[in-house]
């Protein structure tokens, strides 16, 4: 074919009549280099055969085909049909050179013939797919019939086959065979194609070996495999060999490293981490960072206590972070969380006596025979100027922890000197959580806020719990003063919201059906002169189920304690009373009625110090009447 011959076809005729021909392309060719490259070979070819010696006259040498490099045929390729009267025979070898160019003329007739009209291509071209000819189609519809048998069909592996390389490979079958796959035109190598000849398209078959005589690749052996100390069953590892190191476990790693333990009460920030507070419930950097999987994971709350492993911080860290956790509020981790929102738990009426008839402690055991007091009341104690307020709350803390061992005591301090906090966390036996006077009010409403969802976590897992706080008066100013500071009121008033805080921690005491309750003695300052003091006084009394009041006249007297015995009162004190001790308690009240409130005082003090058990004296009562009605 000449130049242009080859320049009057498309891009994608021109390669496939190179790939007729047995002429390979590059990738990337345009047009004008596939002419080019197309009619240089071609020549070449054409100027081969003028070169070879002349044709022999015998007449069996006319039947005898062209030159077989010219255009070869495979042996899987069907001999073409004919088409549009077009001759495909060999060319024999006497033809010249003009023959042989109109020969490919007609050959690439039957090309565009074929590719044009389907229904009409030769034999050659094989199945076809609707509008599509058959190179087209998809390759597992080709199969063995592929015309250009540019890749021939791989055999399909037998039913028995075993990968060669593997860990399944050293197991014999015995009835497997080696994969059989034909060399193509990229397999070959340059000379064994002959050049830019016709590529040879017979592909030698391996001979098929047993599958025990393939060589199995193994991978090189190191000299010392690492594996788990762990064992399981049905455990196959192949790495698992004699002298091979296993690895430590966990808790072995863990030791060996600069992991330390940690504990403390976690604080929710409201984008979802948090940390873990010392044990004075403030920020400090000592704080131990908690991610939110974490939290989430757990289902971590404000005022949980957590314990767990944490690591050191790293470079740009200003926290040590919290590795894993071990347990939370004294149970396991790993054992599912199952409990109820405080607030949807049902608040009842308190059927439980806080034991305090202390005979270490005679002021505590007065209180308990005026105003006995249950477990989840709301106490409410109004201390004047002249009474000694921080005595009173140590003998009481003292009272409770030394009789109920099964109740958490809370001591919580709000704007007061670091020398009454020292002076009180020397004194007592129980949790004091303090904020000075000196500290933001932030600050102060951070750790209140801490303390009350403590105190509700405690009370959700079923354990009593008793917070004294002092004072709500200060609490409420605190509240103020920040109010004033973010310009929503101004300070010397009463804020709304300032005292809806408060009594949201006030009314947080309660006895609950599901077990559980949380007792509140709050401390409030009165006989002041301050108005806004009397005003959060009567706000507050609406509310509490116990009520205790300090007399500063009895005070002055030095007589301790002092406890006005007719304006003390207790709200359904009834249901955690027996009948008798009942009838004793109205009895008593009535018969110190009648003397003053100093008087009473002393007259009870005396009757504390000759009778050691308050239940008993309650019971005898009516015969210490009779003997006092005798004396006068």
């Amino acid at each position: 074919m000449s130049s242009m011959d080859f320049s009057s076809m498309t891009v994608v005729e021109l390669r496939k009549q190179a790939k007729q021909l047995g002429i390979p392309l590059k990738a990337g060719m345009n047009k004008k280099d596939i002419v080019e490259h197309l009619t240089r070979v071609t020549g070449s070819q054409i100027s081969m055969e003028e070169n070879r010696e002349p044709a022999v006259s015998e007449p069996e040498k006319d039947t005898e085909p062209a030159v077989e490099e010219a255009a070869p045929v495979t042996e899987a390729e069907p001999e073409p049909a004919p088409a549009a009267d077009v001759s495909a025979s060999a060319v024999p070898d006497s033809e010249p050179a003009a023959d042989v160019s109109e020969k490919q003329a007609q050959e690439k007739n039957q090309f565009r013939a074929a590719w044009h009209s389907p229904a009409n291509a030769p034999a050659r071209q094989g199945p076809t797919y609707g509008s599509r000819p058959s190179w087209q189609a998809p390759t597992a519809a080709r199969g063995a019939a592929d015309p250009y048998n540019r890749t021939p069909t791989q055999p399909r592996k037998p039913a028995a086959y075993a990968p060669r390389f593997g860990p399944d490979a050293s197991q014999d079958t015995g009835t497997s065979t080696v994969e059989e796959r034909p060399a193509t035109w990229h397999d070959s190598s340059f000379a064994t194609r002959g050049g830019f000849g016709p590529r040879r398209t017979e592909s030698p078959v391996p001979a098929q070996r047993p599958r025990s005589e393939v060589p199995v690749y193994e991978a090189p052996r190191p000299q010392t495999s690492f594996v788990s100390s762990r064992s399981y069953p049905g455990d196959t590892n192949s790495l698992r060999r004699e002298g091979a190191q296993e690895l430590p476990a966990l808790s072995d790693l863990l030791a060996d490293t600069e992991l330390g333990d940690c504990e403390g009460i976690f604080e929710m920030h409201p984008d979802g981490y948090g940390f873990l507070r010392t044990p004075t419930f403030l920020p400090s950097n000592r704080d131990v960072y908690v991610s939110i999987p974490q939290a989430r994971r757990y289902g971590l709350k404000t005022g949980d206590m957590v314990t767990g492993k944490l690591r050191p911080p790293r470079d740009g860290d200003k926290y040590m972070s919290l590795l894993y956790v071990t347990t939370i509020n004294g149970k396991n981790a790993d054992e599912p969380i199952t409990r109820t929102p405080f607030d949807e738990l049902t608040p009842v009426y308190p059927r439980t006596r806080l034991k305090l008839d202390d005979p270490a402690h005679p002021e505590i055991r007065f209180l308990d025979l005026i105003t006995p007091v249950g477990l989840g009341q709301r106490a409410l104690c109004l201390y004047p100027a002249a009474a000694d307020k921080v005595r009173y709350e140590i003998s009481l803390v003292n009272a409770i922890t030394s009789l109920n061992p099964d109740v958490v005591c809370i001591m919580l301090l709000i704007d007061r000197t670091p020398e009454d906090v020292t002076m009180i966390r020397s004194q007592t036996t129980c949790q004091v959580l303090a904020s000075t006077f000196d500290q933001s009010p932030e600050m102060q409403l951070r750790l209140v806020d801490m303390v009350q969802e403590r105190s509700q976590r405690l009370a959700e897992l079923g354990k009593n719990v008793v917070l004294i706080v002092d004072s709500i008066t200060k609490l409420v100013k605190t509240y103020t003063i920040s109010a004033a500071q973010q310009l929503r009121n101004s300070s010397g008033t009463v804020n709304p919201a300032s005292l809806f805080r408060a009594k949201k921690l006030f009314g947080a005491a309660r006895s609950l059906n599901e077990g559980g309750s949380l007792t509140i003695f709050a401390a409030m300052d009165v006989d002041t002169g301050n108005k806004v003091d009397d005003t959060v006084v009567e706000e507050f009394r609406q509310s509490a189920t116990l009520e205790v009041v300090f007399d500063a006249a009895i005070a002055r007297k030095n007589i301790f304690p002092p406890i006005n015995i007719q304006y003390s009162r207790s709200r359904q004190g009834d249901l955690f009373l027996s009948e008798q001790e009942r009838e004793g308690r109205d009895l008593l009240r009535e018969m110190l009625a009648s003397s003053p409130a100093p008087a009473a005082v002393q007259q009870l003090n005396t009757m504390i110090s000759s009778i050691p058990d308050n239940r008993d004296m309650l019971l005898k009562v009516k015969d210490l009447a009779a003997l006092m009605t005798r004396g006068k």
